[in-house]
């Protein structure tokens, strides 16, 4: 009937009205975690606060990011600060040390990454090689592809990063 449809159509509205105010207070903290000038240590418990309720944090399946998140990254078993990126086309970590090799007639890759611990050094297969060309310089770089785990909340997910020196850069890891 046409008044049952109405209910229900106003049902999702209210939902829908409810969600969208719960991600605008979640941008807005996160925005204000973004520009702080609290400790890193401070703003991780915010940001952690902020995402112990997921439910506020998607829409449908999709998971509702701010500008910075912290990610897992399983093969540091650490959370790194990621600056979020949604016209990037890929996702690039912080390594150094760089160093390209053959195992089992296959491209490999050894890098550091740097953090607030001390250099971890990885070792993992090469996807494949892309030239990444900067819009800050008329350079154009040949950068491994990997994959590497990482955890975001509650998804868990083998990510493709190129690699690159991001040691003058805020973030150790962009997510595009």
């Amino acid at each position: 009937s046409i008044s049952q449809t109405i209910n229900l159509q106003n049902k999702k509205l209210n939902n829908l009205s409810f969600q969208v105010r719960s991600l605008k207070n979640i941008l807005v903290l996160n925005e204000k975690n973004y520009n702080s000038r609290k400790s890193l240590k401070e703003q991780k418990l915010e940001t952690k606060k902020i995402s112990q309720n997921h439910s506020q944090r998607k829409v449908g399946n999709k998971i509702v990011l701010g500008q910075v998140e912290w990610v897992w990254i399983k093969a540091l078993s650490q959370n790194l600060k990621a600056r979020v990126d949604s016209g990037a086309k890929t996702s690039s970590i912080n390594a150094v040390n760089l160093k390209s090799f053959e195992r089992d007639g296959k491209d490999w890759v050894s890098f550091q990454l740097i953090t607030n611990k001390p250099k971890t050094l990885i070792e993992v297969p090469v996807l494949r090689w892309v030239k990444i060309s900067q819009s800050s310089t008329n350079n154009i770089q040949r950068r491994p592809v990997v994959e590497l785990w990482i955890q975001l909340g509650d998804s868990k997910e083998e990510v493709q990063f190129t690699l690159t020196d991001r040691t003058h850069l805020e973030y150790p890891v962009l997510l595009g």
